[in-house]
């Protein structure tokens, strides 16, 4: 499904017809944000017709196994970000993958899964013009910061869950505890997994030398998400080790 959103003459509007498009892309102050969930093959033609998108690119965007990373072409870069859900069966953490094409003058995001952080700045978007007036390189940022940001509620609850799972070590130790531990290692290993190539990818922008697609002087807005990812990164490593400690604990309990 494709949904097309324009900024021009300092209004946001949702564009009824991908072949409006065209028209569009290129013209001076103007700026296009391209959502598409589930791509089909009729949404990939689109992409190859109007963007002229590499076909490596092309193909990377259809794999949902890609590893956050960053290419940069010739006249766009190529954004591989992981967003954190937990599923409702059993709280486990996966992943959902974004990829978007940042251009001077346009961003196309495509995802399989439906991803909270891009549905909320498109609804900022359409409320607030100044998000997308600022250019795509600015929107690039929101997004991304979005994501990032929509990791702390799942740290959180991994936290509070962690905590119990400790006072279930040290004060009534079960024989269900070792899976319990075993499954929060395994989401903390999911999310440091995402968390670090990320951090890599929002520090190489932050240090600039990707103008005239992302302007240098929003190097400050990339560093400030490199730094919550940071922290996102340290409270994991804490997590891992506080398990490890509880599960020695449970072993030296029962032994």
């Amino acid at each position: 499904m494709i949904k097309i959103l324009t900024f021009r003459n300092n209004v946001v509007e949702i564009l009824k017809s991908t072949e409006e498009v065209s028209s569009v892309i290129g013209k001076k102050g103007t700026y296009v944000w391209v959502d598409i969930q589930k791509p089909s093959d009729t949404d990939i033609r689109f992409l190859e017709k109007h963007f002229l998108f590499h076909p490596l690119a092309i193909e990377d965007c259809m794999s949902t196994i890609q590893r956050p990373k960053i290419d940069r072409y010739e006249r766009y870069l190529f954004v591989v970000l992981h967003a954190a859900h937990i599923g409702t069966h059993r709280n486990k953490a996966t992943a959902h993958e974004l990829d978007t094409f940042v251009g001077e003058n346009y961003v196309v995001t495509v995802h399989t899964n439906p991803i909270p952080s891009v549905s909320m700045t498109w609804e900022r978007c359409l409320r607030n013009a100044q998000i997308m007036s600022r250019g795509t390189g600015y929107l690039f940022y929101y997004l991304t910061d979005a994501l990032v940001d929509n990791y702390f509620p799942i740290i959180e609850k991994l936290d509070k869950e962690i905590e119990k799972c400790e006072d279930s070590v040290f004060k009534n130790p079960d024989s269900n505890v070792p899976n319990k531990i075993f499954f929060l290692k395994e989401n903390v290993m999911i999310l440091r997994r995402n968390i670090g190539p990320q951090r890599e990818i929002t520090n190489f922008i932050a240090r600039g030398g990707y103008e005239p697609i992302i302007p240098n002087n929003l190097s400050v807005y990339f560093r400030d998400v490199a730094d919550l990812l940071a922290r996102i990164s340290d409270s994991l490593d804490l997590y891992r080790d506080t398990l490890t400690t509880a599960m020695d604990g449970y072993m030296s309990s029962t032994s």
